[in-house]
């Protein structure tokens, strides 16, 4: 009788801890920027970030997410080099998988609004050493849909 009452106290036990870490984990996404805001990046640098994942609310950690960032890579008189570079993450500050990057051109002699994935950016200036651009366009509203929740940039570790 005690082996059985044991025993069901321990599994009862063992569900709501395993349940209360679930619920300590929600999704999100965070960003370095907002629709319709000016950012500015010189060469080499991110121009955007936005990252999506799982976070854990208790320990205030990502446990997994995606990284992705746009960098400036210069300028060549009307032709506009960004970089877009995207890689995994894991609680251990480990990587999952290696980075994936891209090398992007776009002639904004054309059009100064440029399209990437589900992104528009409207070019304002670029030279050399540093771009101006502007978030014309971007999804977030598709992640709040999908139950995910948006943490300031700093937050995220």
């Amino acid at each position: 009788m005690f082996r059985k009452m044991f025993t069901s106290f321990v599994l009862s036990s063992l569900i709501i801890i395993l349940s209360s870490c679930a619920a300590a984990n929600s999704y999100y996404f965070s960003k370095n920027f907002n629709t319709d805001e000016i950012v500015t990046a010189t060469v080499g640098s991110p121009l955007l970030h936005f990252e999506s994942g799982t976070f854990n609310t208790i320990y205030n950690k990502v446990i997994d997410g995606l990284v992705s960032e746009l960098y400036y890579s210069g300028s060549d008189g009307n032709v506009v080099y960004l970089t877009y570079k995207e890689f995994q993450k894991k609680i251990t500050g480990s990587y999952i998988r290696d980075s994936f990057g891209q090398e992007l051109k776009y002639d904004i002699s054309k059009s100064k609004i440029i399209s990437f994935r589900n992104l528009k950016i409207e070019i304002i200036e670029a030279n050399s050493n540093e771009i101006t651009a502007k978030v014309i366009e971007y999804p977030s509203a598709n992640f709040i849909k999908q139950g995910y929740s948006e943490i300031p940039i700093e937050q995220v570790e």
